[in-house]
């Protein structure tokens, strides 16, 4: 057992040695930029917007809770759990790595970091909007807006590519039970609320019905398409236009 988890471990900071950054002020800048937390909010904004202009207030509301529960349960167990329990340095600050890595901005990160953060919070925002919209297009951009975020830390040394990939594992596992969580809170919303409509009568009133066009229903599928050209231009603004902006400002 020790003897495989050596080996990964030294294929783990042959990779981080290869994949790391090679010192570009172009790309150091870009990736400085691109691992940022500003890197979120026009995803972000994006998405609350779809959520209430589409599902309706409560389904909105619904779905942005538990969007917030799903990035605070992958950044606790992953900083909260992983990285003490682990106390796997980071490449950065790994004495034997260090003189052979491009280190950006003196950046080094934390003392620990396996499993990755960014990695879990991206993939678990990506796993679950692919989960919840199910367009491919959509799916596409975010996972690559993910995929570009997650090596963005190993460009800056933070991160070895074992701590990336278990990080999307966890961030990926985590948003499939909590879309099963957000599916069974959105259907007994929706039963209440038919339930409440019906009344003692059993007269069925559909029009008073906020939450979808049935019970059960997903009205985040089959979007308009001016919505879902808006949530992809959003991402692209995400994945190249705002960084490269800051690149350019930060060179300037």
């Amino acid at each position: 057992m020790n003897t495989i988890i050596d080996t990964l471990d030294s294929l783990d900071k042959q990779l981080i040695v290869w994949l790391n950054g090679n010192g570009d002020p172009y790309w150091d800048t870009f990736f400085w930029v691109y691992s940022g937390r500003f890197i979120w909010i026009p995803v972000g904004l994006a998405f609350v917007f779809y959520f209430f202009q589409k599902g309706g207030w409560l389904r909105g509301l619904l779905t942005l809770l538990t969007i917030v529960a799903l990035i605070a349960l992958c950044d606790r167990i992953s900083s909260g759990f992983f990285k003490p329990t682990f106390e796997r340095l980071r490449p950065a600050r790994n004495p034997d790595l260090e003189p052979l890595l491009t280190i950006v901005n003196g950046y080094r990160g934390s003392r620990f970091g396996f499993v990755s953060s960014h990695a879990a919070n991206s993939f678990g925002f990506a796993t679950f909007m692919a989960l919840l919209v199910r367009r491919r297009l959509l799916t596409v951009s975010l996972m690559l807006w993910a995929v570009v975020n997650c090596y963005s830390r190993i460009y800056l040394g933070v991160h070895y590519p074992g701590d990336i990939l278990c990080g999307a594992l966890l961030g990926t596992s985590l948003a499939f039970a909590m879309y099963a969580v957000h599916r069974a809170m959105v259907r007994m919303v929706e039963n209440r609320t038919v339930l409440r409509i019906a009344g003692h009568d059993g007269q069925w009133v559909g029009s008073q019905v906020s939450l979808g066009e049935s019970v059960g229903s997903n009205p985040y599928r089959g979007v308009p398409q001016v919505l879902t050209l808006g949530v992809l231009f959003a991402t692209w603004v995400v994945i190249m236009i705002l960084p490269l902006c800051g690149t350019f400002w930060w060179l300037k």
